[in-house]
């Protein structure tokens, strides 16, 4: 990771800057509002074509009650829900070594989702060290768990290649000058088994920083691993997707997928700076280029040092459930991004630092806000921002340790937004209606707003989302 000289040690420039972008800095009041202007700029970049989750094995879901295992499959994967439509199933050596015990444990719960959710998007999640184990029986014991899966019922159309060979808690599973060779790997034993429809999904680094993506320049110099992945993949946790990842995986023919959004420790069900947080992450990577965006894990038994990796727990002996804070935060998120949703780059007035201009949720000083906005398929328009000011400048001790200079939260504020869309600019006058969520609200409509030349102005206040979608007034799903 690179460290670099952030603006806020000098006084008197930032000082300055605050003056003419109309920011303050930390030690601000917490009752300032702000102003900035959000451009979404003309052209169609890309299609997000799912949103979802990923999933371990849950805890006793075979024992619990079919009613309340159909619940929380309508709830996160039904078209009344969120509507998620990706998962990854987990093939951990712990509890899933084989093709067989990958049935066992998982079959019950893959049918329950498909009950509710027939589109689908599955993806086969390899897991081990292919370093340790060798390349050769690495990858064949994953392709023939794949055979083995689909032979009981249970297709996967596309599967990682290792998760996060980047971890330096792990010692790195393989350096990535071999991420080609893997790919390659992958694509010669899936063959072997009559499974070349199966698509290639690589490399899962943990991080988008210049050492994750030397794993993707690697795919992409070789000609061969180039043709045979077809999807692109990292995962979104204190850096997430940037400008430079975009302009890396920009490649015809090749999509974009966030397998795992995550974060780690507790959660309480009205943890708003985690729902922000994993809110903001989602509207970055989306602004940034990926087709399909997953949140970690969907559900399991609740753990209160571990909250903090799901949408929604449950009791593991009475099936009761209830989803986290998040839960409204995504479904929120979902009316103004719907599956076929095309997205514009959106860029903000303060330039302060590039990440603020970018609204780029990357390594050290976080931007005050991150908003996306999109085209649906049905000619609506959506907007999502999100203030990410008022969050702690490291996070406490039962999280994961993170230096105060890795995540630098913004003093609260609250944020004027005007966001303009520069293909609406000539559209005359357009009808929004606006939702907000926030820790004394969940998914609430709260009225319309108008449009005018392409302009429309509304309030924020610090860890909140508002969305913004064109047309009538909706009545809110839940």
């Amino acid at each position: 990771m690179q460290r670099r000289a952030f603006l806020k040690n000098s006084a008197i420039g930032i000082g300055a800057l605050a003056a003419m972008h109309g920011v303050r800095l930390k030690g601000a009041s917490r009752d300032a509002t702000l102003k900035m202007k959000i451009t979404a700029a003309s052209g169609a970049q890309h299609t997000l074509t799912a949103m979802g989750a990923t999933q371990s094995v849950p805890k006793n879901y075979s024992g619990l009650p079919l009613d309340s295992r159909l619940d929380m499959a309508r709830m996160i994967w039904g078209k009344d829900g969120l509507g998620f439509r990706a998962c990854k199933l987990w093939s951990d050596p712990r509890w899933a070594p084989t093709g067989d015990r990958m049935l066992s444990s998982y079959k019950k719960l893959y049918d329950d989702i498909n009950s509710v959710q027939p589109k689908m998007i599955w993806l086969y999640g390899s897991v081990g060290n292919p370093l340790a184990e060798g390349f050769d029986a690495y990858v064949a014991r994953h392709a023939q768990m794949i055979a083995d899966c689909k032979a009981g019922g249970m297709v996967f159309p596309y599967t990682t290649t290792d998760n996060e060979p980047d971890d330096p808690t792990s010692h790195a599973h393989y350096p990535p000058t071999r991420a080609a060779e893997l790919v390659k790997d992958f694509r010669r034993e899936l063959d072997k088994r009559g499974l070349q429809d199966v698509k290639i999904v690589s490399p899962e680094c943990a991080n988008v920083d210049s050492g994750g993506m030397k794993y993707v320049q690697n795919i992409v110099d070789d000609p061969v691993a180039l043709a045979d992945v077809s999807v692109f993949a990292m995962h979104s946790a204190n850096m997430s997707y940037t400008p430079a990842y975009y302009d890396l995986t920009n490649v015809p023919g090749k999509e974009s997928w966030q397998t795992e959004g995550d974060a780690n420790g507790p959660q309480s069900f009205n943890d708003a700076g985690l729902a922000a947080k994993f809110a903001a992450k989602a509207c970055n990577d989306i602004n940034f280029g990926a087709n399909v965006w997953m949140h970690f894990l969907a559900y399991d038994s609740y753990d209160p040092n571990d909250n903090a990796t799901r949408i929604m727990g449950y009791d593991p002996n009475t099936g009761n459930h209830q989803p986290f804070l998040v839960y409204y935060y995504y479904k929120q998120l979902r009316r103004a991004f719907q599956d076929g949703c095309v997205l514009r780059r959106s860029t903000s007035s303060d330039t302060r630092e590039r990440v603020y201009q970018e609204m780029c949720f990357t390594y050290g000083d976080k931007p005050a806000i991150i908003g996306s906005a999109g085209r649906n398929s049905d000619g609506s328009w959506g907007l999502n921002v999100v203030n990410l000011t008022s969050q702690p400048d490291w996070l406490p001790k039962w999280r994961p340790p993170v230096p105060p200079d890795e995540a630098i939260y913004q003093p609260a504020a609250t944020y004027n937004i005007t966001y303009h869309v520069a293909e609406l600019a000539n559209a005359g006058t357009v009808r929004f209606s606006l939702y907000r969520s926030s820790s004394a609200v969940r998914d609430a409509y709260q009225g319309s707003v108008i449009m005018s030349n392409g302009d429309v102005t509304f309030t924020i206040a610090p860890m909140e989302l508002v969305t913004l979608v064109s047309g009538a007034p909706q009545i809110p799903l839940i």
